[in-house]
């Protein structure tokens, strides 16, 4: 019987972007094929550092987290399946019930933009605007993510604001059950386009990678590489990048790739006699009358 590979693979504590959870369900998916070993460090720089000595094969990280590094000596080896990118509302109600003139806390510019697209009337703040209004001090809590979460679920419960805007790995994060209300992109519902706003993502949300040292043998572990993610990545990617910096965050972004099948069932459903699609206050309806010869 062949020997399974042994790796072992570093990881820091919960980021709140749902990376360390996703690594280790990859690891226990994967136990037939590879002998892991899953080693926590307290820091992103104390885990590069372990990686460039040797003292480990693989670093789990973000996308983002690997494009703010210093990544001399490194090499990405494997995507793992993209999370998915959207970002969730935590209110009440969804976007189109809350409160006219309702208060949103909402740290992204771009997704700021698209509730204001939807409703002009709501009020979006990012956090720090908020404190400035309720003449607050948050100093002590910035950059604190567990802080932040549990200072904007009171303020939410306490009625101070309406609902407020986070990331799918920061919904995760909290303990309390609250109502979440996606802000998708209606891609897997395409009549709901005529129906509800779509909110398209911010740029290279949802990627995570494995790191290691250069020369790393990539072969090894292209078992658990998702080649998909890696497409979407480089061409996602390369948009991004040749933006300009005053539009990158404002600017949503998103590659996916799908098997023509999957275009083609979306397209049947789209215009199936089966549904009517709304549009303002029109109705396209199928109809049995024969159209007028020209």
């Amino acid at each position: 019987m062949e020997d399974k590979p042994r790796l072992e693979v570093l990881t820091t504590p919960s980021s709140y972007d749902g990376v360390r959870l996703q690594v280790e369900n990859v690891i226990v998916q994967n136990r037939d094929l590879f002998n892991f070993k899953m080693t926590e460090l307290p820091h992103m720089e104390v885990a590069v550092e372990s990686l460039k000595k040797g003292n480990a094969d693989l670093l789990a990280m973000s996308i983002n987290q690997w494009k703010e590094l210093d990544r001399d000596g490194l090499q990405i080896s494997a995507f793992l399946p993209r999370r998915e990118p959207t970002w969730v509302l935590v209110a009440d109600d969804k976007p189109e019930y809350l409160p006219y003139g309702g208060t949103i806390v909402c740290e992204k510019e771009l997704i700021k933009r698209q509730l204001l697209r939807m409703r002009a009337d709501l009020e979006v703040f990012s956090l720090a605007e908020m404190a400035i209004r309720q003449n607050r001090d948050i100093e002590a809590i910035e950059g604190q993510p567990a802080e932040e979460l549990e200072l904007l679920e009171t303020l939410r419960v306490n009625g101070e604001i309406d609902g407020y805007v986070i990331s799918r790995g920061k919904f995760s994060q909290i303990r309390t059950r609250v109502r979440r209300h996606t802000l998708g992109m209606q891609r897997e519902k395409p009549t709901q386009e005529f129906e509800r706003s779509t909110f398209i993502s911010p740029p290279l949300e949802g990627f995570t990678v494995l790191v290691s040292r250069s020369g790393f043998p990539n072969s090894v572990i292209s078992k658990i590489n998702d080649i998909a993610a890696e497409t979407c990545y480089q061409i996602e990617n390369s948009i991004y990048e040749a933006l300009s910096d005053d539009l990158k965050h404002v600017s949503g972004i998103f590659v996916e790739q799908k098997k023509l099948s999957t275009i083609l069932k979306q397209y049947v459903k789209l215009i199936d006699d089966s549904y009517a699609l709304k549009i303002g206050e029109n109705y396209l309806i199928p109809s049995n009358k024969k159209s007028r010869d020209m």
